[in-house]
C-alpha cells in the first residue's frame, strides 16, 4: 500500500477486507493469480497491528479465510492469511461476482 501524506500526521487504523477473484476468467494463467498472491502479502505485510482486515476470494461463491467480518493484522493473522492465499488456485466455474457477494 502506498501512503502520500505529510509527515508528523498520526496514523488511523485501517478497516480493509482484500478481495481476491479467482475464477478462470481473470486468473487464465497461474501467474496472473501468482501476481496478485504477491501483492497481497506485500499489502498484508505493510499493516500495523492496529489495523483490522481480512481475505475473501470468489468466484461462483466466496471463500473467507476468517469468519469473523475483520481482525487485527497480527504477525499470526498475517501469516494465516498468508497461508490462505497460497492454497488458493484458479477455478473452472463461472463467475458472478453480485451473486457471489450478495450469498
Amino acid at each position: 500500500m502506498h501512503h502520500f501524506s505529510p509527515s508528523g500526521l498520526q496514523q488511523i487504523a485501517k478497516n480493509i477486507v482484500f478481495v481476491v477473484d479467482t475464477s478462470e476468467s481473470v486468473s487464465r494463467e497461474q501467474s496472473q493469480l501468482q501476481q496478485v498472491k504477491t501483492a497481497l502479502n506485500h499489502a498484508l505485510h505493510q499493516l500495523k497491528p492496529q489495523d483490522l482486515f481480512n481475505v475473501v476470494a470468489y468466484s461462483s461463491s466466496l471463500a473467507y479465510w476468517n469468519s469473523r467480518a475483520v481482525v487485527s493484522a497480527t504477525p499470526a493473522n498475517i501469516a494465516s492469511a498468508n497461508s490462505f492465499m497460497d492454497s488458493l488456485s484458479p477455478t473452472t466455474t463461472g463467475l458472478s461476482i453480485l451473486l457471489s457477494l450478495c450469498k
